[in-house]
This record gives C-alpha cells, structure tokens and sequence, in this order.
C-alpha cells in the first residue's frame, strides 16, 4: 500500500508519536509510507525517524486559523495528493483533518481521519469541532482513539471507529537526563518519573506538590520542563528530551497527573517499561488502568486529583518494591495485549484493506 499521513504540527506530543509510531511499523511491513506535517515543532517529532518513511514539510499547515495561509496549505495539499498518488490518505488532528478532507475532493472512500483527544477538541476548540462535523461525511472512516471518545462521538451524530493507541517497547539510551536520574539513584531512593510538557492542563504544579511530601523518601524526576527556583528539594526538573521513553527503566514509578486527556502515550510506554502507575482518572486513562472503585488497579492508582489520595498511592509503591514489581509486571502485561504498536498497526491495516476493498464506508 501507499500511505500518506497528514498532522498539523511536527512538535512533540500524543498524535505525532501515533503517526511515527504507525508510519514507521507500517513502513517496516513493506508498505510505502509518508508523513506530511506543518513545521511547528520545526520536526522534532519526527527526528531520527526510520529513513523508508518519506518527510514532507508543509509550511503553510500550522495550528491557528488563517484563512490566507490556509488557502495555500489547501491547493498545497491538493497538489500533494496527486503528486503522491497515495492509496490512504490518514488524517490526525482537527486542522489536517478539515484540510485534508477538502483537498481531497469527491473521493472520501480512501480517507481515514483520526481524531486524536475529541473530548478535548469539543471543550477547547468550538470552531474546529463545528468545522469537523460539516466535514464528517467527506471521508471513509472516522476513528476515535479511546472508548471515552468514541462513546462522545457517536452521541454527537458520528459514525466512529474505535482504534486505541498503540507504543513500541522503550529503547534505553545515554543523555544527560539520565545520567541525572542515575546520579539521583545512587542515593538508594526509588525515582519516581514524570513525563509531561510544561502546560497549565498537565499539573506539574500538584507534581511539585508531591514531591515536597516524600523528601528524603524518593526523588521526582520531571521530563518536559525547566526548574524553577522554588521547586522543593525532591523535585528534579530536567528539561526536555526527544524520545523522553528512553528514561523510563531507570525510574521506578510513573506519575501522571493532568487534568485532560485522550489516549495518554506516555502512560502507555510507562506500561511497557514495566512500571506501576499513579495517575489521574483523566479522559481514557480509566479504560486503560480498570480501576476498583478505591482507585486501585492491577497496574497501579486511577484516582482524583487530590493531593492526599495521590500522596497515600506513593506512598505505597515506594514503600514496598514488591508492589512495584508485581504491579509493574500486571501493566507491562496489559500494555503487551492491548495497547503494542504492532496490535494498532494492524488494527489499522485492517480499515484500510476494508475501505481499498470497497466493502465498508462508515462515515
């Protein structure tokens, strides 16, 4: 097959690390394979990717509404798909997305649109969501990426697919953050890992919070941001990195504690290291985790954000390495027949033959 993926932007985040991830699993199956993208995050989503997945920068795609340049990012795409012939077409994110399916012209059958955190679009980006539901019929296939947002889609008049998202097994690497997590670690403290930029929704804030509560019990170690002078004394910020997963088998527990979420990879990939989990019960984390009504989980603590509930959830996990073990071994094991790229891999390879095929059309 010929495919090409269209995303808004190249910086890092949930969609771009689908269309790597996928891309480049498609493209290891023998599959011609390209990823079109804006140049917001000037491609670092996308560096070092698997060299058969063809780059192709399109400055004129960026997130914001424009008309003029959107204009052009239209005929540029138009002209895209007829160079490249592609047999799919796969959209991610709400601006390629509305772009995408207009450039296509009357052929919807070949377009597969997915739509990465809809519960997040319907609250915070009204316009393109009122755009996206004009447009929800040009296509061949919609797919949502967590049952929670399949569920709103469809009481929201679409017709959906449910793919969940899907993450390779971490590769370990040498930078300069971990070589800070393993100077942390020969103090004999478990390391607890955040993986989260540095936004409003993500709650470094109540991270922060945490750690103030287990100085001299455990260090936090957060990917995604900078320090700040008053960060408390167990708090560790390290700034960013491309592949933030190639820390994960030094830390020891996974936090996560944002108040928005879609399908969340960094969980995912903290699943796959092997590591128990706390984290909030934001968008489709629940669906992964299947928590008790306690919060406990086979795999770790779905809860509230609540600074005491999560507080007591830590508190466990440092205290007792066998729970880490047994609850990290449980996860490591969900994330093994659920949630692997090869599985979303497939599972998408499966839509497309049914659309090439012309025996579905679920738009």
């Amino acid at each position: 097959m010929r495919i090409l993926h269209v995303v808004t932007r190249s910086e890092f985040g949930g969609a771009q690390g689908v269309v790597r991830t996928l891309a480049e699993a498609q493209s290891a199956q023998g599959h011609s394979v390209g990823i079109a993208a804006g140049l917001e995050g000037f491609w670092e989503a996308f560096a070092g990717m698997d060299r058969r997945v063809k780059p192709i920068p399109l400055p004129l795609l960026v997130r914001a509404i424009r008309p003029k340049e959107d204009l052009m990012a239209l005929v540029a795409l138009g002209a895209l798909f007829r160079r490249w012939k592609p047999d799919i077409v796969h959209l991610h994110t709400s601006k390629a997305g509305a772009l995408g399916r207009l450039a296509a012209g009357v052929d919807r059958r070949h377009i597969v649109y997915t739509m990465h955190g809809y519960d997040q679009i319907r609250v915070l980006n009204r316009r393109m969501l009122f755009l996206d539901k004009l447009l929800a019929r040009r296509c061949g296939a919609v797919v949502a990426v967590s049952r929670l947002d399949a569920d709103a889609m469809r009481r929201d008049g679409y017709t959906v697919e449910l793919i969940p998202n899907g993450v390779s097994q971490p590769v370990d690497s040498m930078s300069a953050q971990a070589a800070a997590i393993d100077r942390l670690r020969s103090e004999g403290l478990p390391i607890v890992i955040m993986a989260a930029r540095d936004a409003r929704p993500k709650r470094i804030d109540l991270c922060r919070a945490l750690a103030s509560r287990f100085e001299g019990k455990a260090h936090f170690a957060w990917i995604g941001g900078e320090p700040m002078p008053t960060d408390p004394p167990a708090f560790h910020a390290l700034g960013s990195i491309p592949q933030a997963s190639s820390l994960l088998s030094r830390a020891d527990v996974f936090l996560l504690c944002s108040d928005n979420e879609g399908m969340p990879l960094s969980l995912l990939e903290a699943m796959a290291a092997g590591l128990p989990v706390v984290a909030s019960c934001a968008g489709g984390i629940p669906e992964v985790l299947s928590p008790e009504p306690d919060g406990g989980s086979a795999a770790g603590f779905v809860l509230p954000n609540d600074i005491d509930r999560m507080s007591s959830a830590l508190n466990l996990l440092i205290e007792s390495s066998a729970r880490r073990r047994k609850m990290g071994a449980a996860g490591r094991n969900i994330w093994k027949t659920r949630y692997a790229s090869d599985i979303m891999a497939g599972e998408y390879n499966k839509l497309y033959e049914r659309l090439l095929a012309g025996r579905d059309v679920f738009c």
